[in-house]
């Protein structure tokens, strides 16, 4: 992750910071835990301003998480457009922005007066100034997964992963509740985009064993999951784009606990318990887990150790798309490697 930073929205920046409530708290975090681009060099700007940035490159604890600050001096002065972003993941403080990139919902980005707005983004809750939630579930503040939409945030792509989400048939089991748990949860993760983006899931199947044995499962029916999955993007938000939609049949025994039972996104990560389908249709709890976690990739840890689970289960997804495609359903048939990127 990096905050890149135009001049007038750096001078704009530090003339928040002391009328915001949470302004210490942002500048802390930019300290500490993330990388740094401004869009100038030093030498072209005043004295005040070179002090407050040359306090980045003073503050503890940046060599020793190997964050950087560059310095951009051969920015275009043109419109940023959605064609401009190069990395999904950062947050873009800039003079002249496209009205289409701002509501595209795909990076978080602001202009000149914006940066605090943008920046406590970065934060789940800005009360605690957190970036790590813990989620009760069935407390007053988590009723159901459509109350996640509070943690809404900009993404490019996501990933679901659990392997017993489409477990079961249409009525009972896991599969039976979509309506009720993933649907909500697409709904309200999906509820302010207005760009493509890529939707992964990654579950279980046990094709392999008799066709009598208690454990086989072969899986849902794609075709009909994926029109269920289109219906719950635009469950919320009807003018969405239906996302790249991919299906990961991954074969038992090729998920770990450690890889199973999270949502990422951009800069989010939901860590689930036993599973991601926690209500019944009533809305009751039928789940075992008492609380989930949620992370902000604003520090440093939580990306990563985001990174590395992403690569883990792109070693996974390659392995089940080079033995057992046929079982899978990809949006671009011909890009069978790495598909989880952000």
């Amino acid at each position: 992750m990096k905050v890149i930073f135009d001049e007038k929205n750096a001078v704009s920046f530090f003339k928040q910071i002391d009328q915001s409530i949470i302004g210490d708290d942002i500048l802390k975090l930019l300290k500490r835990q993330v990388n740094l681009q401004f869009n100038f060099d030093l030498d072209e700007v005043g004295e005040e301003l070179e002090f407050q940035i040359l306090e980045f490159e003073e503050a503890g604890g940046r060599k020793e998480n190997n964050l950087s600050i560059v310095y951009n001096k051969n920015k275009k002065d043109v419109v940023f457009c959605l064609n401009d972003i190069d990395c999904n993941n950062d947050v873009l403080l800039l003079e002249n922005i496209s009205t289409k990139v701002k509501e595209a919902y795909k990076v978080l980005i602001g202009e000149v007066g914006e940066e605090i707005e943008v920046l406590s983004d970065l934060f789940l809750n800005i009360n605690d100034v957190s970036v790590q939630e813990n989620i009760e579930i069935g407390s007053k503040d988590f009723k159901s997964w459509e109350d996640i939409g509070i943690f809404n945030r900009p993404f490019s792509s996501i990933v679901i992963v659990d392997r017993y989400m489409f477990k079961g048939p249409e009525i009972g089991g896991n599969y039976g509740l979509f309506e009720y748990n993933l649907k909500k949860i697409i709904g309200a993760l999906f509820k302010n985009q207005s760009q493509k983006t890529n939707l992964t899931f990654i579950y279980q199947i046990n094709p392999f064993v008799s066709r009598t044995n208690q454990n086989y499962d072969e899986g849902p029916d794609i075709i009909k999951l994926k029109q269920k999955v289109k219906n719950a993007v635009k469950s919320l938000n009807r003018h969405c784009p239906e996302p790249n939609i991919n299906f990961i049949a991954v074969p038992k025994g090729k998920i770990s606990d450690d890889h199973d039972r999270h949502i990422i996104t951009n800069y989010l990560r939901i860590k689930s318990g036993d599973t991601l389908v926690y209500f019944d249709s009533q809305g009751d709890i039928i789940t075992h887990s008492n609380e989930f976690d949620i992370y902000s990739m604003a520090r440093k840890k939580y990306r990563d150790t985001t990174i590395s689970l992403v690569g883990k289960l792109n070693i996974i997804v390659n392995e089940t798309l080079n033995q057992f495609g046929n079982r899978c359903l990809l949006s671009d048939p011909e890009k069978i490697k790495n598909i989880i990127n952000f």
